[in-house]
């Protein structure tokens, strides 16, 4: 926490309520909770002591920061696609639009492709990267109600035409496990 505070300065570091299923009085932080363009949401493991980082996530479309290789809040799902490098694994939709992709960026390792999607973890990442899309506004799409639910597609999947540039990143986030042999 004294870390944060030396960072970005102490009033724009704010611990708010953040309960959790199993966890009604956890607490995260908050980074520069009144700018937009500069907002991130903390949480630790052990949101006591605010230690052991377990995540950051950034929300706002009007963000300056950036995820791995670029990724931001407000790019299409095509252009993370294309990022990447090769296709990768979301999750179905739900009935607001909305999906994620955790940690499938690589999900074709064969025989005939045994390299690394530009998003997955690599040697040098102390930290997982994932990203939450939504259906983008005005955005012209198929029709919702047919979209997959509770299962995994491929971005590449051909059965949604029109997908890539209709979805957009909601949220970038970047986690740590409590298992992870660098902690």
């Amino acid at each position: 926490m004294d870390d944060l505070r030396t960072r970005f300065g102490a009033a724009n570091v704010v611990i708010v309520a953040s309960p959790e299923e199993g966890a009604p009085d956890a607490r995260s932080v908050v980074i520069f909770p009144d700018d937009p363009a500069r907002r991130a949401y903390v949480r630790f493991h052990d949101d006591e002591a605010f230690a052991l980082l377990a995540s950051i996530e950034v929300r706002d479309a009007a963000s300056v920061w950036r995820g791995k290789h670029g990724v931001r809040v407000g790019m299409t799902l095509a252009e993370v696609r294309a990022i990447n490098g090769k296709p990768f694994y979301l999750s179905g939709f739900d009935t607001q639009g909305r999906g994620y992709a955790r940690g499938q960026w690589s999900p074709a390792l064969d025989d005939d492709d045994a390299s690394l999607g530009a998003l997955d973890v690599d040697g040098e990442d102390r930290l997982y990267f994932g990203v939450d899309f939504i259906l983008r506004a005005g955005a012209t799409a198929p029709d919702r109600s047919a979209w997959p639910r509770d299962e995994y597609l491929s971005s590449d999947d051909t059965r949604w035409p029109g997908l890539g540039d209709a979805v957009v990143v909601d949220a970038i986030l970047a986690w740590s496990s409590l298992d992870d042999e660098w902690q």
